[in-house]
C-alpha cells in the first residue's frame, strides 16, 4: 500500500519530497525495494502493470538504473522534480530534512524518540513565500505536508495509539486535515474488482499459518543457540521458476535448477548443501520449537 501510494503521489504532485519511515533502515529499504519491483515489473502476481512510473524516473543515461542504493539511503527522482527516499540512517544523525510526505510504515513499532526527531520534517508551511515585491496573498494555496501512519494494531501505550485517538477526534469534529481508516482483514479475504467479487490473494488458512510461523520464528531467534534464518520471496519474478506449479515440491533436488517449493518450506543448509528439507507445517513447528 505504501509503495503504490508514494508512486502515485509523486507522479501527480511535482517538486515533492517523500520519505519512507520504518522501525529500521533495512525495513525502509524493503518498502522502497517493493516500489522498485513494481516499477520494474518484477512481481509475477501483478500482471498488466505499465511503464508510466519507470519512464518518469530520471537517469544519468539510457542504460543507467534510476533507483540508487547508497549507504545514506535509497532514492529515486522523477522528471517532475519529485523524489522518494528511504530513511536509512539513525534519525538523530539526520538534520535539516524537509519532507512533503512522511509515510510511517509499521507505525505501531516505531519508538516515541524516533517520532520526536522525524515529525518536524513536515512542520514547514507549504504556503510560505517571501521575496522583494511579492504579495503572498495572490498566490494559490498549496497542498499541506502530510504524515501518514500505516500499521497493524498495537498496544494502547504506543505513540500510534495516541495519534489514532487525536486524528479520530479531529476527524469527528470536521477537521479536513485529519483522516482515520480501519481496514479489517475481511477486506483482503473478500476483494472486489470493478464492483464484482474477485479472487483473494490470501486464504484464511494462509493468514493463520503465517501468524503461527511468525510466532515460531520470533521465539526461535531469541534462543542462544538459534541458527540464522533467511527468507526467500517466491512472489518475486527472479524466483518464479522455483515455485511449484503443480503443488508438488522436490525435496530430492540436487541442483538449483531442480528446486521446487510449495508456499512454505524450511531448508537447513550446512557447508553449502541442503541437509534438511521440510515442507510439512507440523514438522516445521517441531523443528523451530
Amino acid at each position: 500500500m505504501a509503495s503504490v501510494f508514494l508512486m502515485l503521489r509523486s507522479l501527480l504532485l511535482a517538486n515533492t519530497n517523500s520519505y519512507i519511515m520504518r522501525p529500521s533502515g533495512q525495513q525502509s529499504q524493503e518498502t522502497f525495494t517493493k516500489m522498485e519491483d513494481i516499477a520494474k515489473k518484477n512481481i509475477a502476481s501483478l500482471s498488466g502493470t505499465t511503464d508510466i512510473f519507470f519512464n518518469e524516473c530520471m537517469r544519468m543515461n539510457s542504460m543507467a538504473d534510476p533507483f540508487t542504493h547508497s549507504k545514506q539511503g535509497y532514492t529515486v527522482s522523477l522528471y517532475n522534480g519529485s523524489t522518494i527516499n528511504s530513511l536509512n540512517s539513525v534519525a538523530k544523525n539526520i538534520v535539516g530534512i524537509r519532507s512533503s510526505c512522511s509515510v510511517y510504515d509499521e507505525a505501531g513499532k516505531i519508538t516515541r524518540d524516533y517520532y520526536a526527531l522525524t515529525l518536524p520534517f513536515t512542520v514547514q508551511s507549504t504556503d510560505f513565500i517571501t521575496g522583494t515585491g511579492i504579495n503572498s496573498e495572490i498566490y494559490p494555496k498549496q497542498l499541506p505536508n502530510k504524515n501518514i501512519f500505516l500499521s497493524s494494531a498495537e498496544g494502547i501505550d504506543s505513540y500510534l495509539f495516541d495519534m489514532y485517538k487525536l486524528c479520530y477526534e479531529k476527524m469527528l469534529l470536521g477537521d479536513p486535515d485529519y483522516f482515520v481508516c480501519d481496514i479489517d482483514c475481511n477486506f483482503s479475504l473478500h476483494p472486489l474488482m470493478n464492483g464484482k467479487p474477485y479472487m483473494a490473494q490470501l486464504k484464511q488458512s494462509t493468514i493463520d499459518d503465517a501468524m503461527v510461523y511468525s510466532t515460531l520464528i520470533t521465539n526461535y531467534t531469541k534462543k542462544e543457540n538459534s541458527i540464522k534464518i533467511y527468507y526467500c520471496d517466491l512472489n518475486k519474478i527472479v524466483n518464479k521458476d522455483y515455485k511449484s506449479k503443480d503443488g508438488k515440491s522436490n525435496p530430492n533436488a540436487s541442483s538449483v535448477q531442480e528446486l521446487s517449493f510449495n508456499e512454505v518450506t524450511l531448508l537447513k543448509i550446512r557447508n553449502k548443501k541442503v541437509v534438511n528439507y521440510i515442507d510439512n507445517i507440523d514438522q516445521i513447528k517441531s523443528t523451530l520449537k
